[in-house]
């Protein structure tokens, strides 16, 4: 019995180089659908974090609101009812699962911002400490930033007046810049809250980067007027 070869190419498998050409193909869809997927994932945990941060500063601001004065703290945000900031950040993590930390502004004439009255109240009383009569004996005059209380954000722009400053490390663990890095150590030194200094503002900006993709803090910035006009509302 003679068999018959089949005509044409119906019969012809794939050739080696026409499945590598398939697999490079279903290479790149599948690495662009990773890529993808990993650039929403970190939006979600950059989203997540924001919130916790938004959830952070309300507290804050309802402190303020409700004694006029500013938050105090302790380098290591251990758990202390008496200061505010501690309380607000207690448990506060971002997506990570690394501590929110707060950098307190620069205070006009040197010192800490903490304790003291961002607004003077109108009434004259020894036991009011925004009062003038209570200033007197106390150091809580009505308190605000120095000029060089500023922070550059990631578009390069200068913020003014910054009055404090919540910021997480992001998915890399570790400060993008040196200029707050140094200030906030939470991995060696346990510091979780600090001062920003005089002579190196914090700069989120991505011009001091060597690699763009290093650029992964998340910060949030609140302003002395800010402060001032959630004191106000509570008052009038």
């Amino acid at each position: 019995m003679r068999i018959r070869r089949m005509s044409g190419t119906a019969g012809r498998g794939y050739t080696l180089v026409e499945m590598a050409i398939v697999l490079v193909i279903a290479g790149i869809i599948l690495a662009i659908g990773v890529s993808s997927w990993m650039l929403l994932a970190e939006g979600r945990k950059n989203s997540s974090t924001y919130a916790t941060m938004r959830r952070a500063r309300d507290c804050i601001e309802d402190y303020v609101a409700q004694t006029g004065l500013y938050p105090a703290y302790s380098s290591d945000l251990a758990a202390d009812p008496n200061f505010a900031v501690n309380t607000c950040l207690n448990g506060k993590l971002d997506a990570w699962g690394e501590q929110i930390m707060f950098l307190e502004g620069i205070r006009d004439g040197g010192g800490t911002l903490a304790s003291l009255c961002l607004l003077s109240t109108e009434t004259a009383s020894t036991d009011d400490p925004c009062s003038a009569e209570y200033a007197v004996t106390a150091d809580r005059p009505p308190i605000k930033p120095d000029a060089s209380s500023t922070l550059t954000d990631k578009d390069g722009n200068t913020i003014s007046d910054v009055a404090f400053v919540l910021i997480s490390y992001g998915r890399q663990r570790n400060a993008d810049h040196t200029s707050y890095g140094n200030l906030l150590d939470p991995a060696v030194a346990g510091v979780f809250a600090s001062r920003i200094s005089a002579g190196s503002q914090p700069d989120f900006s991505t011009t001091l980067l060597l690699n763009p993709r290093e650029d992964d803090d998340i910060y949030l910035v609140v302003t002395y007027p800010e402060l001032v006009s959630e004191v106000a509302k509570s008052r009038y």
